[in-house]
């Protein structure tokens, strides 16, 4: 299950639709549950199974003007946990992967992160990697968490960001 539909853009609280407000819960929060609701029946017959949902990191350093799509992230983040709770004596395993700092045309274009030193050191200064992830790297991510290996960590929400977000020291005296 993805954690975007769009990206979503700035707005300020005062100027936001309330439609807006409905469509990130529809997208990111809605429609994951009535994915899994649908897949139980099933999923308990078979006698278990992982669900592994990526959502967003994005939650830890929210963005101004971004209320509502960093509500309906936090509330995904909730709903792997709430799930995973409610299923796990089935054996229906739900875990999630919270990227950030991935390589994708909608987030991290490649014109402007991988080919303008202005990109790249705003990576190196805010991500202890200093680089973009491949999907590839949270592919392997995603496959391992669906293999029987992980069936004790449901409703973890496992970190896929290269360290990000984080500060550097405060200066000392």
């Amino acid at each position: 299950m993805g954690n975007d539909h769009d990206p979503a853009p700035s707005v300020s609280p005062e100027t936001a639709p309330l439609d807006a407000l409905n469509l990130n819960d529809a997208k990111l929060v809605e429609f994951p549950f009535r994915l899994v609701r649908s897949a139980l029946p099933h999923l308990r017959r078979q006698g278990g199974a992982n669900i592994v949902m990526v959502t967003s990191k994005r939650t830890r350093l929210p963005l101004s003007g971004a209320a509502f799509p960093d509500a309906a992230r936090a509330a995904a983040n909730a709903l792997v946990r709430s799930l995973a709770i409610d299923c796990a004596r089935d054996g229906v395993i739900i875990k999630a992967v919270v990227p950030n700092v991935l390589y994708s045309e909608a987030d991290y274009p490649s014109a402007l992160f991988r080919d303008s030193d202005h990109a790249r050191a705003y990576l190196e200064h805010n991500a202890p990697v200093g680089r973009l992830a491949e999907p590839r790297g949270i592919g392997d991510v995603i496959i391992f968490l669906a293999t029987v290996q992980t069936r004790f960590l449901t409703g973890s929400i496992i970190d896929f960001s290269g360290g990000w977000p984080f500060a550097v020291a405060r200066p000392s005296l």
